[in-house]
């Protein structure tokens, strides 16, 4: 962003900063962003630093990168609406970022700029040397000079965040199992089936007779496992896929919901140790044996516990960082220029 007062060394002078924050902050605000070149018009500004037009473009810019996935037809009977919306919550979204980097500079967190310099060197080992990082940065108009203070932004508020959020997240034993218990619904392991499977590969044309005589080995395979050959030996010597032959033709659990194709028509009502006579598809003909069967359960609580910890402790953190901001916003002084 382009900001002018002197807060601290850190401060950015002259690209859009703030925007390259949402693109480092992961922790609560999560977008990605292009730098523009001109400033444009002011459209906010929080306790006397400026919020300019280009800012705002390019946070919404990255917004909408985000909804890439959605239906096109969707975005664009909502666009009016989706427009105002996404202008609305990329400006707050600054003005928010902005007002937690000047309350994390109060703080003066020891070490900062070392940490800083050192995460900037970190990148520039990652892409290879500084030449290489400028080249990048210069793609998006920004100098390394505007990365460094970038980061020092992303780091200055990730501390003021560390300090005044996560550290005073307590999850107790008795949370963590309520939550268990409230949503085992969630923690359910899918009945899966583990098969191996041997594939007699057809021919690359559509003629018939070679089609005839891929059945015709298929069929030699099928009746030596049905009559007690052994399966891995069998798929090891005859199988044509280049992923399981070694394996003794071993495809591992596959989950029934997951199941596909002509596993999806067949699996479902064998029992352990069937072997299905070949099963002709584009590939060619496949001969499965079903090793095992795991029913639907539910995962313990041990096995969970920490995705229900972190989920906890994000729901938690989103609630005081509302809060927080909630605060800052009550006490500074902000000024919208314009209706986005």
């Amino acid at each position: 962003m382009k900001i002018k007062p002197a807060l601290s060394p850190g401060n950015p002078t002259g690209r859009s900063l703030a925007v390259v924050t949402l693109v480092f902050l992961v922790v609560f605000f999560t977008a990605g962003a292009a730098w523009s070149a001109d400033s444009g018009e002011p459209v906010a500004r929080v306790n006397g630093v400026t919020i300019y037009q280009s800012d705002l473009f390019c946070a919404v810019e990255a917004s909408l990168a985000r909804k890439l996935s959605s239906p096109k037809k969707e975005i664009e009977e909502n666009r009016p609406l989706a427009d105002r919306v996404d202008n609305e919550k990329a400006l707050n979204r600054l003005v928010d970022i902005e007002l937690l980097y000047q309350e994390s500079l109060k703080h003066r967190f020891h070490g900062i700029v070392e940490e800083s310099d050192k995460r900037y060197q970190q990148e520039v080992t990652r892409l290879g040397g500084e030449d290489r990082l400028v080249s990048a940065l210069q793609c998006n108009n920004m100098s390394a000079e505007d990365f460094r203070k970038a980061i020092f932004r992303n780091l200055s508020i990730k501390r003021l965040l560390d300090k005044v959020v996560y550290s005073r997240i307590q999850i107790s034993d008795e949370e963590i199992k309520d939550y268990y218990e409230q949503n085992r619904d969630k923690f359910q392991r899918p009945e899966s089936v583990r098969i191996r499977q041997i594939l007699v590969k057809g021919p690359p044309g559509p003629g018939d007779d070679n089609w005839r005589h891929a059945e015709s080995r298929a069929l030699t395979i099928y009746r030596d496992a049905s009559t007690g050959a052994d399966f891995i030996r069998l798929a090891r010597r005859h199988s044509d896929d280049p992923v399981t032959a070694s394996a003794g033709g071993d495809m591992g659990s596959i989950q029934m919901e997951n199941l596909q194709g002509i596993f999806d028509t067949v699996l479902p009502d064998l029992e352990v140790g069937s072997i299905t006579k070949p099963i002709r598809s584009r590939q060619g003909f496949h001969i499965v044996k079903v090793v095992s069967i795991t029913p639907s359960s539910t995962k313990t609580l041990d096995e969970v516990q920490e995705h229900i910890t972190t989920q906890l402790r994000r729901t938690r953190a989103r609630v005081m960082i509302s809060r927080l901001v909630s605060d800052l916003r009550s006490k500074a002084e902000i000024k919208i220029f314009q209706k986005q």
